[in-house]
């Protein structure tokens, strides 16, 4: 799996607009709105753009499917965080359960029906490569889960 996200060249990038691109893809479903909140101009990072937006997407999504049966609000924020940024992805759903949060990111762990339990373990490992972090708390904006990722300015 290294291997393959490594292929991808790093390249000067801007978080706003890569993140303002994105929510274009979310906005079709009436029972969940998909918000984007960012009082940043400009939030230049090197990366590796493709495997980035992946993470991203996988996050809003299984953001969205935690909302599927109840609709709800999916908020994603970028702020400026010491050195770097923080993206934050937060829903007002019924947040992860206790004794399943060490095991989020663990390859093969999932807590869908269907799931392949990669997601997280794939998302985790970009943004590694990328020189970030991931980590999961219950979100203090909307109630429900937050996966906080943070990435080095450029």
């Amino acid at each position: 799996l290294s291997k393959l996200l490594a292929d991808e060249q790093v390249s000067h990038e801007d978080l706003v607009t890569i993140l303002s691109q994105e929510m274009v893809l979310f906005r079709g479903d009436e029972n969940i709105s998909v918000e984007f909140a960012s009082a940043l101009e400009s939030a230049p990072v090197q990366i590796r753009k493709q495997q980035i937006i992946r993470a991203f997407v996988n996050l809003i999504t299984n953001a969205m499917q935690a909302l599927e049966k109840t609709g709800g609000r999916v908020l994603v924020s970028l702020e400026k965080d010491g050195e770097g940024y923080r993206v934050s992805v937060d829903d007002n759903g019924s947040g992860v359960k206790d004794e399943f949060v060490d095991k989020l990111f663990s390859p093969n762990f999932t807590t869908k029906v269907g799931g392949s339990g990669l997601g997280l373990a794939i998302c985790k490992d970009i943004i590694e490569q990328n020189g970030g972090s991931i980590s999961y708390e219950r979100s203090p904006r909307l109630g429900g889960a937050s996966f906080v990722v943070r990435l080095p300015a450029a």
